[in-house]
C-alpha cells in the first residue's frame, strides 16, 4: 500500500533506551520516532536497565517502559546469565527476557500497529515476537555491525582472543543477516552502509539510507553565543571538546590519542588550553589524567552537552574506527563549533575538508589544524557558515523525514516476509 492511499500509520518502536537521552544510539532512537510522529500515532516499548524520566512535553500517549534490573526476577536473571554464557560473554543482545518479550507481545496486541521499528541490532530476540503479529517490521540499523565489531576486535591479541571474536562475529552476523532479511526494509545512516550492507547480505533486500540527524533549531542559541556556558568555564578558543559515551572503544581510544599526543603539543601552543571529554562512562585512564592535568576536563554524563559546545573553540574527532555517521559532527555543526576530524570520523557526511570542517589524519595534523583556527582570522566563520548551510539540507529531521516518506511509500502494509 502507497503512502499517499493512508492517512495515518500507527508506528510501534522497539527499542533499547531511556530518557533523557544518552548518546548517538539514543538520539537516533528519538529522531526516528518524533519523524514517525509526523505520519500517526506512535507507540514506544523500550528495555533499559533504568527507570525513564520523561518530561510533560514528551507527547506519547503509550510508552511501555521495561526496566530489565527491577521487573526482572530470579528466573529472568537465570535465564539472561545462560544466554549470556552460550554466548560466551557477548553482550549485545542484554536487553531481552522471556517476561519483556511477553510484555511486547501484550503492547503489541493491544496498540495494534500498522507497523514495528525494531531499533538498532540488540533487538534482535525480539524479531520473533514482532514478526508473530500481520504488520510489516522495520529494522533500523544504527551501524553495520558486523563490520563495527571486525574494526573494533581484529587486532586484540591472544589466540583465545582471536578464537572468542570469531565466534561473537558469527553470531553477530547471523543476527544482522536474519534482521535484514526478514524485515520488510533496512533502514541504514549513509549510502557506504547501504552498500556495506548489500555487499555482506545480499543486494536482493530493501535498505533505505536515512541520515542521522537533528533538531537544527535546538542549537540556534548557542549558535548565536546566547547559550548559558558550564559552571567554571568561559567562552575561549582555547577550549577543545570531544563528545562521547567511553563505554564505546574508538572514544576511548579517541580519548587516549588527545590527552597523550595532540593536548600536549597544544598546550605548549596556548598555556591556557584546555581538554573538554564529556560524556558517560570515562575510562580509568581518563579520570587519572584529570587529576594530574587541571586542565583536561572529563564531566562524566551531562544532562545537556550544549553548554559546552558554546564554551568550545573547536570540536575535535580523532576517530580511527567506527561507523554511521557522528552526531557530535551534526551537533557541532548545528551549534556553530569548528570542526576538526579524521576521514574515518567524518565518514558518511560528504563534508569537505577546508570547506566544512577540517581534516587531520594524525596528531601532528590535528595540532596544526588547531594551530590554524587560532590563527587564521574568519576561519573559523567560514567553516561553521557551511557546516550550517550542510546539517540544515540534508542532517536535519526535515531532511531526514523526506527519505522517510520515501521509505514508507515502498512498504505494503499487509506484507510480513520471511
Amino acid at each position: 500500500m502507497q503512502l499517499a492511499h493512508k492517512k495515518e500509520i500507527r508506528t510501534l518502536f522497539v527499542t533499547i533506551m531511556s530518557y533523557p537521552l544518552r548518546g548517538g544510539t539514543h538520539l537516533r532512537n528519538w529522531q526516528n520516532i518524533k519523524i514517525m510522529c509526523r505520519f500517526g500515532e506512535v507507540g514506544i516499548f523500550s528495555v533499559f536497565n533504568q527507570d525513564l524520566q520523561i518530561p510533560e512535553d514528551v507527547a506519547i500517549d503509550t510508552w511501555h517502559h521495561f526496566n530489565m534490573d527491577r521487573e526482572s526476577g530470579l528466573s529472568d536473571l537465570t535465564e539472561r546469565g545462560v544466554r549470556l554464557l552460550g554466548r560466551c560473554g557477548l553482550r549485545y543482545f542484554w536487553a531481552y527476557s522471556s517476561r519483556a518479550a511477553r510484555v511486547l507481545d501484550g503492547v503489541i496486541k493491544s496498540f495494534r500497529p500498522d507497523l514495528i521499528v525494531l531499533e538498532e541490532l540488540g533487538t534482535y530476540p525480539f524479531l520473533k515476537v514482532a514478526k508473530a503479529h500481520s504488520c510489516p517490521v522495520i529494522f533500523d540499523d544504527h551501524n553495520v555491525e558486523a563490520h563495527l565489531f571486525q574494526q573494533i576486535h581484529h587486532a586484540k591479541a591472544g589466540q583465545l582472543h582471536r578464537l572468542l571474536g570469531k565466534f561473537h562475529l558469527s553470531q553477530i552476523r547471523s543476527a544482522e543477516a536474519k534482521l535484514v532479511r526478514q524485515a520488510v526494509q533496512t533502514w541504514v545512516c549513509s549510502e557506504d552502509d547501504r552498500q556495506l550492507t548489500a555487499q555482506l547480505y545480499g543486494s536482493g533486500h530493501s535498505v533505505q539510507v536515512i541520515p542521522n540527524a537533528i533538531d537544527v533549531e535546538a542549537y540556534s542559541e548557542v549558535r548565536a553565543g546566547h547559550y548559558h556556558l558550564p559552571e567554571g568555564l568561559d567562552d575561549s578558543p582555547s577550549n577543545l571538546l570531544f563528545l562521547g559515551n567511553f563505554y564505546h572503544p574508538p572514544n576511548q581510544e579517541a580519548a587516549d590519542l588527545l590527552i597523550t599526543e595532540v593536548y600536549p603539543r597544544l598546550r605548549q601552543l596556548a598555556a591556557g588550553c584546555r581538554l573538554l571529554l564529556v560524556g558517560s562512562n570515562p575510562t580509568p585512564a581518563m579520570l587519572a589524567a584529570a587529576r594530574q592535568e587541571p586542565d583536561i576536563i572529563v564531566t562524566g554524563e551531562v544532562p545537556d552537552v550544549k553548554p559546552y559546545l558554546a564554551a568550545a573553540g573547536a570540536m575535535l574527532v580523532p576517530l580511527l574506527k567506527g561507523g554511521g555517521t557522528r552526531f557530535k559532527i551534526l551537533e557541532a555543526f548545528a551549534a556553530g563549533c569548528p570542526v576538526i576530524s579524521t576521514t574515518k570520523g567524518a565518514e558518511g557526511l560528504h563534508a569537505e575538508d577546508n570547506k566544512h570542517l577540517l581534516i587531520a589524519d594524525d596528531a601532528a595534523a590535528m595540532v596544526k589544524c588547531v594551530k590554524r583556527i587560532w590563527e587564521e582570522e574568519g576561519l573559523a566563520g567560514l567553516l561553521t557558515e557551511s557546516a550550517s548551510i550542510l546539517v540544515r539540507s540534508s542532517f536535519s529531521w526535515d531532511a531526514a523525514a523526506g527519505r522517510v516518506e520515501q521509505a514508507l511509500a515502498h512498504i505494503d502494509y499487509k506484507r510480513n516476509v520471511g
